[in-house]
């Protein structure tokens, strides 16, 4: 999946994997039920809006974990 959006004031074009999340469930006929997940991406490639150039490591973990809340928060609205 691909998504252009702002970071700090930069407009880049994302490449990852998105998988939604799961609603819970409080009880299925044997009792038993499934706490749901949550929503989330996995960022591969990061490219400035008009670059070829992938500039993904110049991420640190605290940006790239700040941008992924970003994308999902726009994949979800």
């Amino acid at each position: 999946m691909e998504i252009n959006i702002e970071f700090k004031g930069i407009s880049l074009r994302v490449v990852g994997e998105y998988e939604a999340g799961e609603e819970a469930v409080m009880y299925y006929s044997d009792m038993s039920g499934y706490p749901g997940s949550n929503s989330s991406f996995d960022v591969n490639e990061v490219y400035a809006e008009d670059s070829d150039i992938n500039i993904f490591e110049l991420f640190s973990p605290a940006d790239l974990e700040v941008l992924t809340e970003k994308i999902l928060e726009q994949i979800e609205d």
